[in-house]
């Protein structure tokens, strides 16, 4: 993003925090203090206008950034660190064992999952990277972890840098065929427990390592 639109972007947040506060604060067409100075209730509808088309602004400078976030933030800071949250799903099938998949990019087994993009719930963000790599659509979520550290960067064959925090689900309820070998995976297995592959991403592991031991309870590490 430019500094042209990071002024603008500041200036359209200022607006929508001050039409805000005044809103909360105006109460029987009372007269509000506001940082020392009097502000007549008839300010606010002007306010008001202001701040809708402020928030019209905001809208349109990150349109492009709501399409593939990373990409587009790429464009302004080339390969330098970049912190994504993500979200990953463990999938198990009636055997109790787990999905992973083979990564095109390095040949190494992960979850399926992905980062979010702007405005996405993680419920959301879950689902839909299950379903753009996997195929299929996945049903009541529970929430296993959520995992940050010094293990969660992330460097891309093209040289990028990310740093990513990932809250992952966990379900055992799915519809759809899985795929196979799609833009971004070589392929999709299930592992049992006791035969999990030698070459997982590192990425994934602590989160796959977790799941092997079947602990209990949600796991914020």
């Amino acid at each position: 993003m430019s500094g042209e639109l990071y002024r603008r972007a500041d200036i359209c947040f200022r607006a929508l925090i001050d039409t805000y506060t005044l809103n909360k604060g105006l109460l029987n067409n009372q007269i509000l203090i506001m940082d020392k100075h009097e502000i007549h209730p008839s300010d606010v509808i002007s306010r008001r206008k202001r701040g809708v088309k402020m928030q019209k602004e905001i809208g349109e400078i990150i349109k492009p950034y709501k399409k593939n976030y990373i990409r587009e933030t790429r464009k302004s800071i080339g390969h330098s660190p970049l912190m994504v949250p993500a979200c990953g799903v463990i999938i198990e099938n009636k055997q109790g064992e787990i999905l992973l998949q083979q990564r095109s990019d390095n040949g190494k087994w992960g979850l399926p999952g992905g980062g979010m993009e702007l405005g996405e719930t993680f419920l959301e963000t879950a689902r839909r990277e299950v379903y753009e790599e996997v195929g299929i659509l996945v049903e009541n979520l529970e929430l296993f972890g959520i995992y940050s550290g010094d293990d969660r960067y992330i460097v891309y064959p093209n040289q990028d840098i990310c740093w990513v925090t990932s809250t992952i689900f966990k379900t055992t309820e799915y519809k759809g065929e899985i795929l196979q070998e799609t833009e971004e995976t070589l392929g999709h297995r299930f592992f049992s427990r006791d035969n999990l592959p030698e070459n997982i991403n590192n990425y994934d592991r602590r989160c796959i390592e977790d799941w092997k031991r079947n602990n209990p309870g949600i796991i914020i590490d």
